[in-house]
């Protein structure tokens, strides 16, 4: 009878991440959050963290492909 293979290859399953040796940091205020909704804006973010304490700036960056779905979502509503 044969083994499982978890138990027959325990040192192989998952493998091992590679070291990654980053550049320091200096320290900051900055948060990142991510997954966020296309609708989310600006002031929905101060209102959310704005509970939390002072909140200086928040920006929105959006990648290439939410920036042109977000478009179409823009030219379609526009259309209707």
């Amino acid at each position: 009878m044969s083994q499982p293979y978890l138990q027959t290859r325990p040192n192989d399953y998952p493998p091992p991440r590679p070291r990654q040796n980053h550049a320091p940091v200096a320290p900051n205020n900055v948060l990142g959050v991510f997954g966020l909704s296309v609708r989310t804006n600006e002031r929905d973010l101060e209102d959310e963290f704005g509970r939390y304490g002072e909140v200086e700036k928040a920006v929105i960056v959006y990648d290439q492909k939410v920036s042109q779905l977000k478009d179409l979502m823009t030219q379609a509503d526009r259309t209707e």
